[in-house]
């Protein structure tokens, strides 16, 4: 049935997202380890940029996601993660990616193109206030599902606020 179809390709996604945030997890919880210099900066960067990305496509789809941010093991560690809320996500991707915006580069090297810059870091956090800036999060009965007042302005302000900090670059 497409009910099954819908439920299945929800799961796949939930999972796919949630298995590349682990890794990038684990990434960043080990980054001690990473030689220091140029590269170990811009892998860094780009941790933050994609762990953002993949939050910002859990909002889009479901809503409020569970936020995870360190590695866990739930056969040792008893831990139950909430939904997040609305605020608490747009705030968490918007962290996220600014930190990417720290670390990248303005513009790449050739070797280097198609990797995420500064830029792009941007354009995620202005896309993110702009997705949440939505009527249909505004007002919501739920906290993971919106907001539970009317956003829009402040968001599209700080969109706005973004698209200036790009234009600028």
């Amino acid at each position: 049935s497409s009910q099954q179809r819908i439920t299945k390709r929800g799961l796949t996604e939930w999972t796919s997202a949630y298995n590349q945030i682990t890794s990038i997890n684990k990434l960043l919880e080990n980054a001690g380890s990473i030689a220091p210099g140029e590269q170990k900066t811009r892998l860094l960067g780009e941790a933050h940029f994609f762990r953002a990305f993949y939050y910002y496509k859990l909002l889009r789809q479901f809503g409020g996601p569970l936020l995870i941010d360190h590695t866990w093991n739930p056969l040792k560690d008893n831990v139950k993660f909430p939904r997040a809320s609305y605020e608490q996500t747009v705030k968490f991707i918007t962290d996220e990616a600014e930190q990417a915006f720290e670390l990248l580069q303005t513009t790449n090297t050739p070797d280097n193109a198609g990797r995420p810059t500064k830029g792009a870091a941007l354009m995620l956090k202005a896309k993110t206030y702009q997705w949440a800036a939505g009527v249909h999060f505004q007002n919501a009965e739920k906290d993971y599902l919106g907001f539970p007042d009317n956003r829009t302005d402040a968001m599209l302000d700080a969109a706005y606020a973004e698209y200036e900090r790009i234009q600028k670059l």
